[in-house]
């Protein structure tokens, strides 16, 4: 997982409202804003694969 910044992060946010915007347009920003003191800003990840060797290696957390 990658945190996205930037011109990236704008980016996801694009690609959310345009696909969801109601969700991504409204109701996400408004709820961040609205509890921000306790979740901070809207953040967008990247969800990347793992070799298989990575995740042979990793603990399974249970």
């Amino acid at each position: 997982m990658r945190l996205l910044h930037g011109e990236e992060d704008r980016y996801a946010a694009r690609l959310l409202r345009a696909k969801h915007p109601f969700l991504h347009g409204v109701a996400v920003p408004l709820t961040h804003r609205l509890a921000r003191g306790k979740t901070g800003r809207t953040v967008h990840f990247e969800l990347v694969p793992v070799s298989a060797d990575v995740a042979a290696a990793t603990p399974v957390r249970q």
